[in-house]
């Protein structure tokens, strides 16, 4: 995930729409509607991981979701809490490492329907890992809904010199260009893993709507639903 300085450093912001992250409550909604669409909310139990302030999380709270939220930042989640109590959001969230959480999980047999990893990947050292504990904790046939930025020419000069340095939409340093990870990449983790790819789609930023969009262009941002093999456990 970023790293908890970036994360603590923001952590009051995390509601402000024209704030730092206003980037990121730009793409709710389009992230929102993928996960309702292809991987289903109305009284699904879900995790989301890496979740910061929660604001996906009250988004699919929304969408009939019974949603736990876990991130490593402590101010991250008191903000979490703090909000989700002023909206009156029933969500249970964790100031918690991924992996000592899951381990616990993983001894307790429980399990989420859904599982939601969002512009996380990319911050955390070793992918794969991560991978193998979000696969365990989810039921068969759940599913999985990553987005994650490709690693290519393009993706450095927009994820990084433009939206770091040249627009502002991220704090400079956020991101590291060799952690990014490519489609194809995701694609054989998950497999490995006992995943199956359902879906896949881009999310592009239009400058004239102000907007994000799905799009069949995975150049930069993109997302995609997994599903577990009923076989694995």
């Amino acid at each position: 995930m970023m790293s908890e300085t970036v994360f603590d450093q923001d952590a009051a912001h995390w509601w402000d729409t024209h704030g730092p992250f206003k980037m990121l409550h730009k793409m709710n909604p389009v992230r929102a509607s993928f996960i309702e669409n292809f991987a289903g909310c109305r009284n699904q139990t879900l995790l989301d991981i890496g979740c910061g302030g929660g604001i996906l999380c009250e988004a699919l709270t929304d969408l009939g979701a019974k949603v736990t939220g876990i991130d490593s930042s402590a101010a991250s989640i008191d903000v979490a809490r703090t909000h989700a109590e002023m909206e009156n959001k029933k969500i249970h969230y964790y100031a918690e490492d991924f992996l000592s959480y899951a381990k616990k999980k993983y001894l307790s047999k429980s399990r989420f329907d859904i599982i939601t990893a969002l512009e996380m990947l990319e911050h955390v050292p070793d992918p794969d890992t991560y991978l193998s504990c979000m696969a365990q904790l989810l039921k068969a046939d759940g599913r999985l809904v990553v987005s994650t930025i490709n690693r290519n020419i393009s993706s450095y000069w927009k994820g990084i010199v433009a939206a770091e340095y040249l627009l502002g939409w991220v704090q400079p340093g956020t991101h590291q260009h060799a952690q990014f990870i490519k489609p194809s990449e995701l694609y054989d983790m998950t497999k490995k893993h006992g995943l199956d790819l359902l879906h896949i789609r881009g999310m592009s930023w239009d400058f004239s709507t102000k907007r994000f969009s799905l799009t069949d262009n995975v150049d930069l941002n993109y997302i995609a639903v997994f599903q577990k093999n009923a076989t694995v456990t």
